[in-house]
């Protein structure tokens, strides 16, 4: 792996994955994946992201429902996008 992407910070090592609790609040997804506060309430609202948990006005996400999401998401080839 070359040093440039090694040291990048939006990439997420698979192993980092696993090291997560099993129930992953939405703030630190936000900073996981490095996007906005809105990001995960936008794909709650258009049923486009990981399963989720609501407990009173928290969010969570399963551990192993954001791996799924994420696998989901590889793709081989630009014309997937």
């Amino acid at each position: 792996m070359s040093s440039q992407l090694k040291n990048s910070p939006h990439l997420i090592p698979v192993t980092y994955l696993q090291e997560l609790p099993a129930l992953i609040p939405s703030l630190s997804l936000d900073n996981l994946f490095h996007v906005s506060k809105g990001y995960w309430a936008k794909k709650r609202v258009e049923g486009y992201g990981p399963k989720y948990i609501k407990v009173g006005s928290k969010v969570l996400y399963p551990k192993d429902q954001v791996i799924a999401w994420v696998n989901e998401k590889l793709i081989t080839s630009t014309s997937e996008e």
